[in-house]
């Protein structure tokens, strides 16, 4: 069941999948380390495996999308100039212009 809930959610949308990924990793990382109930490996490798299953049957529509995702025009254009990252004045300024 949670195989197919991972697929389902690669399906429907990779940006939340990330996020709710990252969420989730947060929640499992402090179960383990408050509470010895959760420390059974057995269960926990369960848990990674029907998770890699969700992820395998989820990359067969990912992987072409990011495929496309890098081949595209977008990303071949080179970023602010040429620069890989804005100067560190413009992301101390961002807060306070938002």
């Amino acid at each position: 069941l949670l195989a197919l809930a991972v697929a389902w959610t690669i399906f429907n949308n990779f940006y939340f999948a990330v996020l709710l990924a990252f969420g989730t990793f947060v929640f499992w990382l402090s179960l383990l380390l408050s509470n010895k109930r959760f420390r059974v490996v057995k269960n926990n490798t369960k848990m990674v495996i029907s998770v890699l299953i969700g992820l395998l049957s989820g990359s067969i529509l990912f992987l072409p999308s990011f495929l496309q995702l890098l081949n595209s025009s977008r990303t071949k254009v080179p970023f602010a100039n040429g620069l890989s990252f804005y100067s560190l004045k413009y992301y101390l300024s961002l807060p306070g212009v938002l």
